[in-house]
């Protein structure tokens, strides 16, 4: 089995995503609406996950749906 140990991280830690979500005071980096750690989801901008990005921002389930939608 290939190793995973040189693979770019996926999740931000719930720490990471509350630091990610207090920087965007709080809102969807994408529709710029008020959401909470709850119901925002990390979103691998501006480069994809699958394309080696490694860098997330916090967006509202709705924008993260609209996102993926246009991959």
């Amino acid at each position: 089995f290939p190793s995973h140990d040189s693979e770019p991280k996926r999740v931000p830690s719930a720490k990471e995503k509350k630091e990610q979500l207090d920087q965007q005071d709080g809102k969807c980096a994408n529709c710029d609406t008020k959401t909470t750690e709850a119901d925002s989801r990390s979103h691998h901008y501006p480069t994809r996950h699958a394309d080696g990005g490694t860098e997330t921002v916090q967006v509202c389930k709705d924008c993260h749906k609209d996102l993926h939608k246009k991959d």
